[in-house]
């Protein structure tokens, strides 16, 4: 049931954070792959939580706004990590079934974050004082700057829902093209017959 569901994507959250590992790497033979989609969802709530706190900073500066936001999605980012790499190495039913639904909800989820006004408002006001700055936070800051001005953030509000609805369908195709790659690539076989071939 949903109680349950809700519980075992905690758990799932609880490893990511938390391995228990040598080097923290992540432990894959505690990962079921049938929670992923309800704790990405759990992720997100999370990092939403932490954009709107960044959005209404009342004194930005670099460390409550881009180094906040390097940090707002730390679980998030953990999460579509491994569940990726699972996509493209060995993925079972569940983890197939679930990435189309996912790859939408990251897109969305990216979008809301890289078209948000108040969000790059408050990365300008930081931009506009990096004279302040020391070399590695200009270097960060430039980075966070140029990433959203390229990905849609001074865009007018008809051409961003234009982008959200490009994103959000490329997000959905991506995953079957990756699944049809995988079956081909598993289906593939060569018969060699010349023992000298080998």
């Amino acid at each position: 049931d949903q109680a349950t569901r809700g519980f075992m994507a905690q758990k799932l959250i609880e490893i990511i954070n938390h391995p228990g590992t040598p080097e923290n790497s992540f432990p894959f033979p505690k990962i079921e792959s049938d929670n992923f989609e309800e704790a990405i969802d759990e992720a997100i709530i999370m990092a939403k939580k932490n954009i709107h706190a960044i959005e209404e900073v009342s004194q930005p500066n670099f460390k409550n706004i881009v180094e906040a936001l390097e940090l707002s999605s730390e679980t998030l980012d953990k999460l579509t990590t491994v569940f990726f790499n699972l996509y493209h190495a060995c993925a079972d039913e569940n983890i197939e079934k679930a990435a189309p639904s996912i790859s939408e909800k990251l897109a969305d989820y990216s979008n809301d974050i890289q078209l948000s006004e108040k969000l790059f408002q408050q990365i300008k006001n930081v931009y506009e004082q990096k004279e302040n700055l020391n070399q590695e936070e200009k270097k960060l800051l430039e980075e966070t700057y140029k990433s959203f001005t390229r990905n849609g953030a001074l865009l007018n509000e008809t051409d961003k829902e234009n982008l959200r609805k490009i994103d959000r369908e490329l997000a959905s195709i991506s995953p079957q093209y990756s699944s049809n790659l995988l079956k081909a690539t598993n289906a593939f076989k060569l018969n060699i017959t010349d023992e000298k071939e080998l």
